[in-house]
């Protein structure tokens, strides 16, 4: 046991350890963390910074975020590693006092409690201490409200000057005290060894200790290559710089103290890419942005390597591992340039021509000429750096209410657009062998030349596939908001239907379904939340008259009540006259999951067709409750009236006196019963083979319990079950 609880102990430690060694080197956006002991630290910074903390603001504390029926609301969010400082909603309070490193107040320092996460040591953000924390008063005191009394907080201060620090994780109703400690603004320069300044370096600031708050995101240099971080306190640090112009340079144990001299940084290496950008006319581009980044190893934190364009619009990246790169380059009035190269160990030289942009548009229309909205269409570059360069949300469109789709900002060029899947079938030809050759396209794709500086049209006809308008009514009315969901298979089955395109009716009751080939499909439509589905055939035709859908209009209704009180949230299941779930595809299993009771205990199930039913209630702690034999019209509400539900019972005991069974031979599995007190069977359970036995869920009242052991039947006494738990000892003669 203790060594079960060791290797534990040691698996949450390594995973500590490792999600930390992920935010050090993919490095998140850190902008504020706890800075470290003041006593191990130096004095801080130039000036006292009490002296200009901001001035205490009004109070004003924040109300608790509503609730909604059907759901909960955290009103924040949730952040790995930070807590939700809006997770409140509770009367608990917590009493916060700010000092600086003289034990002195600092009025205005902005405070904020975060709910106690896992892995919350990796720190919290400044900046969102600074946008949601709370002002002190002119005695650096802080009365955090409405918080959740059963949740454990850590409090995080910052103030103008200091770092940010945050508390250990302490319960509502207690008091807490922090002590900012100044932080140190760091300076330096990114040079080259003949002293030339390196503009775009990348510059990171990090600690040994992966639990420190404070530090500050990526800073990149100036054209002089300067920069400036600002470090949570005096002590010691890492600082890794990357560049164009050089390996990435490591200064691990920086000494970091108040009016240290500026820090200096040399980068050098051997040429390995030399990247020109010209435009049209052959003329350099200058002064703009050239990334480099690695697609095997990742850039982390420091992300990509960084240049900008010289006189010749040049960009020379130094000392580059062997591998493969993604070149990047963004120049306003030109198309984007993105693509991929590898580097072999030799330099090179690649000489890029901008070009203006082109637009595409595309309109899809079935082939009865009718628009096709809300219809996914795909883009495809023929050549092949620009496919793999277009992000991944460029590649796809949804036209709109006009069957239309719109790329802005394409490099000029060939493209495919091909459709969706329209109805499970695969129109056209495979994508690879459309980009290699423009004949046979086939139905859903399109070719579209781009050129520079234009707008672009074209149009895709799904020959074979009509746009289906379907007509939602219950009663002759629309019905807004309904979803309506397509099978892919003509012969309906229950158990094995797949649907597809789950659209929403408007406000006239109206449904543009996806495009299909003539014949008769099956449409699932449910009216609400509270309703079931209904099953519905209808016919494409090459005509284009519209399909309607009558859903029925009879509905279940009822209240829940324990106790004379309202159960909210309990659940409310439709079966058929058998027990038999009803089937229903929107829900995971095929099955109707029912509705909830609301506030007040009422129910409500909708679109309920003619037949039999069985309305089963189930809520925590309460026996269930079963309806008898419903039937229903299909037409009119059913009041199913008020239920009265009991607390649930369960019973526990120990029949002893059993007979031995011999050694070896298989144990003998004894059926225990409890009838009632008529001899009616009401549950069954096995015994244990030492005579243990449990029946959940039982409803209070008198009962029996019988078994038949070696051919002779027992009877016990009555056993009166009480709500709650019952234990009972039945002994044999």
């Amino acid at each position: 046991m203790r060594k079960s609880v060791v290797n534990r102990n040691l698996l949450a430690l390594l995973v500590l350890i490792l999600a930390g060694a992920l935010v050090v080197i993919l490095g998140p956006d850190r902008t504020g963390d706890v800075p470290p002991d003041p006593a191990q630290q130096g004095q801080g910074d130039a000036e006292t910074p009490a002296a200009a903390a901001a001035k205490p603001q009004p109070d004003q504390e924040g109300e608790a975020p509503p609730a909604f029926f059907g759901g909960t609301n955290s009103g924040g969010r949730l952040n790995f590693g930070q807590g939700d400082s809006s997770a409140e909603g509770g009367d608990g309070v917590l009493e916060v006092q700010v000092w600086d490193s003289e034990r002195q107040p600092i009025p205005g320092a902005l405070v904020a409690a975060f709910p106690k996460q896992p892995f919350d040591e990796l720190g919290v953000e400044a900046k969102r201490v600074r946008q949601e924390g709370r002002p002190c008063d002119r005695q650096g005191r802080r009365r955090l409200q409405n918080l959740n009394p059963g949740l454990s907080y850590r409090v995080a201060a910052i103030a103008p000057g200091y770092a940010v620090k945050r508390s250990p994780a302490v319960p509502v109703g207690g008091k807490v005290e922090l002590t900012l400690v100044p932080s140190v603004t760091i300076r330096g320069e990114v040079r080259l060894a003949n002293g030339d300044p390196v503009p775009e370096a990348a510059v990171l600031l990090s600690a040994q200790d992966m639990s420190l708050d404070g530090l500050p995101p990526v800073a990149r240099s100036d054209s002089k290559g300067g920069f400036q971080l600002e470090a949570p306190g005096a002590g010691n640090y890492h600082l890794r710089v990357r560049s164009a112009f050089g390996s990435d340079q490591w200064l691990k144990d920086l000494a970091v103290f108040k009016d240290m001299e500026p820090v200096q940084i040399i980068v050098e290496g051997e040429a390995a890419l030399v990247v020109a950008l010209l435009n049209e006319q052959a003329q350099p581009l200058i002064g703009h942005r050239v990334q480099l980044a690695s697609t095997g190893r990742g850039d982390g934190a420091l992300g990509a390597r960084t240049g900008l364009s010289d006189d010749q619009g040049e960009v020379t990246f130094y000392s580059l591992q062997q591998g493969m790169y993604e070149l990047k380059v963004e120049v306003p009035g030109f198309a984007p340039l993105r693509e991929r190269w590898i580097y072999r160990g030799e330099a090179e030289r690649l000489e890029r021509v901008l070009r203006q942009p082109g637009t595409l548009e595309v309109q899809v229309v079935d082939a009865g000429g009718n628009v096709v909205p809300d219809f996914p269409v795909f883009l495809h570059a023929r050549d092949r750096q620009v496919r793999f360069g277009l992000p991944r949300n460029q590649r796809q469109r949804a036209t709109d209410e006009e069957g239309q789709c719109r790329w802005t900002d394409l490099p000029p060029g060939d493209y495919l657009v091909t459709a969706g899947n329209p109805a499970g079938d695969q129109d056209g030809i495979q994508l690879e062998e459309a980009l290699q050759s423009r004949e046979n396209v086939g139905s859903g794709t399109v070719w579209a030349a781009v050129s520079a500086g234009t707008e672009n049209r074209t149009q895709m006809v799904l020959e074979g596939f009509l746009v289906q308008r379907l007509w939602v009514r219950q009663n002759g009315d629309p019905v807004a908001g309904a979803t309506v969901a397509v099978t892919l298979f003509r012969k309906v089955d229950l158990g094995k239907q797949m649907y597809f395109s789950m659209r929403q009716s408007n406000e006239q009751g109206e449904v543009r379904l996806p495009p299909l080939k003539p014949g008769n499909y099956t449409v699932l439509v449910r009216a609400s939340d509270w309703a079931l589905p209904h099953h519905s055939t209808i016919e494409v035709s090459a005509n284009g008259e519209a399909a309607v859908v009558d859903l029925p209009s009879g509905f279940l209704y009822g209240q829940a009540l324990h106790g004379g009180q309202a159960v909210a949230g309990a659940s409310v299941k439709l079966v058929d006259a058998d027990g038999r779930p009803l089937m229903d595809a929107f829900q995971m299993g095929g099955r109707f999951q029912g509705v909830t009771t609301m506030e007040d205990g009422n129910w409500v199930v909708e679109s309920v067709p003619a037949g039999e039913y069985l309305v089963i209630i189930e809520a925590e702690d309460l026996y269930p409750w079963k309806s008898p034999p419903l039937q229903h019209d299909g037409v009119q509400g059913f009041p199913v009236g008020v239920t009265e539900m009991v607390a649930a019972a369960s019973l526990e005991g120990l029949v002893k006196n059993l007979p031995s069974q011999d050694n070896g031979a298989a144990f003998q599995l004894l059926p225990l019963h409890l009838v009632d007190l008529a001899g009616n069977r009401m549950a069954t359970t096995i015994l244990d083979p030492q005579g243990r036995f449990q029946f959940p869920q039982l409803t209070p009242g008198d009962f029996r319990l019988m078994l038949e052991v070696g051919g002779s039947e027992h009877q016990s006494p009555p056993v009166r079950i009480q709500a709650g738990d019952n234990f009972f000892e039945f002994p044999l003669p």
